[in-house]
């Protein structure tokens, strides 16, 4: 298809099969092409969860002797790799990004049923929806692939493609399509409940404010959605009902409270990224009415950027959804205000495609950017030769210094964290001085137990290696464990240290 039939939204020669095989095979070769860096190059957060579905299929109880900050849906999403995994052989990291990949194809390949083919009858959907939607989800996040809210931002297409494909050509797809863009939906909410509910309540009152009828909800089924994220969330919980207990004091007591200052997540690149693309779109569709995709794509976008908000821990994978459906409303801004001005024969949208190709360049520069800023890893690991399925655990504050060099090396996990997160998150709350004596006394039991456990821990499992943090903003950690018991690592000499990482093995 040449980009004057794109701009123009002229028939191309191309017919709609041809078309699609081209652009399917394309995202298949991408996402062949990306497996081996990929697979190597899972997050800190997709080992330690990889671990945890090990650890259930195992016989450990989820949330009593393995802990885990997300919901029970969230974690369930890893174990079809895992099971996958064991019984192929394959790798537990390579079959756990196969089934990232099919999630993701499912999503596109629904969402493509859905979708009109073009998008304002002039924008060709696979190229101003899908593509930016494929680039999102396969190339740019490096530090994000496979994490939960990645796969609730490819859920959440096909349920929005549906809004698109009734606002624009007043009929809803086939019910079988809508079925399962609600079930994805649902699959959104409860990965993280109720926080990723909001984009499909932004989208409800959008379209029932343009509508003036509540009737979309249900023929969309965006109401079903709701009703089967509740569904899955209560079917999950009924299975793993620890949720509600000691993990759940912990995050009501001691993960919720701790937020980041107001307003800081304007410093975040990803954030900064997801704004920049809907200040791009918004500037772009001034005086003039939306398309459909156009407005419901920012709505969502903007639902998203609620949730990563009001979570107040701004991480750059948590604004995914956000950057994603943004990106497709910035793309399908900038098609229409090119055809514009290619209709009216004018030399300017020559030079305007360069000035939009420049400002993409520019956020896909600050998404690289975003996504690039984890810990530093080790990349020397001979000393784990002569160590054989060691037994470890951490004296860390980040899961990344553990994690994913736990499962490099093949190391048994005999804690049932990742790392010292309360500690590290009590010990941030504590430095507020708008605390209560009660929540200062609240913080300080759940940071005072943080570091007994671990203690408690190394003495009662005598791990073969240790994998500590020495990062000069974590040695309070190691400070405060020899405070409370200065000999808890005499039995531990070092044998490497790189990038902040210290290993240590026990003594012969």
């Amino acid at each position: 298809m040449r980009l004057g039939e794109i701009m123009g939204g002229h028939d191309s020669k191309i017919g709609p099969r041809s078309e699609g095989m081209v652009f399917w095979t394309a995202t298949l070769c991408l996402a062949a092409a990306l497996a081996p860096w990929r697979i190597y190059a899972l997050t800190a957060d997709v080992s330690w969860l990889i671990t945890v579905c090990e650890k259930i299929l195992d016989g450990e109880k989820l949330y009593v002797d393995v802990l885990e900050t997300n919901p029970p849906s969230a974690v369930l999403l890893y174990m079809p790799g895992v099971l996958l995994a064991r019984a192929t052989g394959l790798a537990p990291e390579a079959a756990t990004y196969l089934v990232a990949c099919v999630y993701v194809f499912i999503a596109l390949v629904i969402t493509d049923r859905i979708l009109p083919r073009c998008v304002d009858n002039a924008a060709p959907s696979r190229w101003v929806v899908l593509l930016p939607a494929t680039l999102v989800l396969l190339l740019l996040p490096s530090d994000a692939f496979a994490q939960r809210e990645y796969f609730a931002a490819a859920f959440a297409l096909p349920i929005v493609a549906a809004f698109i494909r009734h606002a624009q050509t007043g009929h809803w797809p086939l019910l079988g399509d809508r079925a399962v863009a609600a079930i994805l939906a649902g699959l959104t909410i409860a990965i993280k409940p109720p926080l990723l509910a909001l984009p499909g309540l932004f989208v409800a009152v959008y379209y029932t404010w343009q509508t003036k009828s509540w009737k979309p909800l249900y023929s969309s089924g965006l109401i079903a959605a709701g009703l089967l994220g509740v569904s899955f969330t209560l079917v999950a919980l009924s299975i793993f009902p620890d949720y509600l207990g000691e993990i759940g004091t912990l995050m009501r007591e001691a993960y919720i409270p701790v937020r980041s200052a107001l307003l800081s997540f304007l410093e975040e690149k990803a954030c900064l990224a997801a704004l920049s693309l809907m200040a791009l779109s918004l500037l772009l569709s001034w005086r003039r009415q939306p398309v459909p995709a156009e407005s419901l794509s920012l709505v969502v976008a903007l639902g998203f950027l609620a949730a990563y908000v009001l979570q107040g821990k701004y991480f750059p994978y948590h604004a995914i959804p956000a950057i994603l459906f943004a990106f497709i409303a910035a793309i399908i801004s900038v098609h229409h205000r090119l055809r514009t001005l290619r209709l009216r024969s004018s030399k300017a949208w020559i030079p305007s495609l360069g000035i939009y190709a420049l400002a993409f360049a520019g956020v896909i520069v600050l998404l690289i950017a975003a996504f690039s800023e984890g810990r530093p890893t080790m990349s020397n690991v001979a000393w784990a030769k002569n160590i054989l399925r060691p037994t470890a655990l951490a004296i860390s504050p980040d899961v990344a210094t553990s994690f994913p060099l736990a499962r490099r090396i093949g190391a048994r996990w005999v804690d049932r964290n990742h790392s010292q997160w309360v500690a590290r998150y009590t010990r941030l709350a504590l430095q507020s001085s708008n605390l209560t004596d009660a929540q200062k006394a609240q913080f300080t039991r759940h940071y005072i137990a943080d570091l007994k456990w671990l203690l408690h821990r190394i003495s009662e499992a005598k791990p073969e290696i240790i994998i500590q943090d020495v990062a000069p903003g974590y040695l309070w950690l190691l400070r405060e464990l020899a405070a409370m018991d200065p000999h808890f690592l005499d039995a531990y000499e070092p044998i490497a240290e790189e990038s902040g990482i210290r290993v240590l093995r026990r003594k012969r």
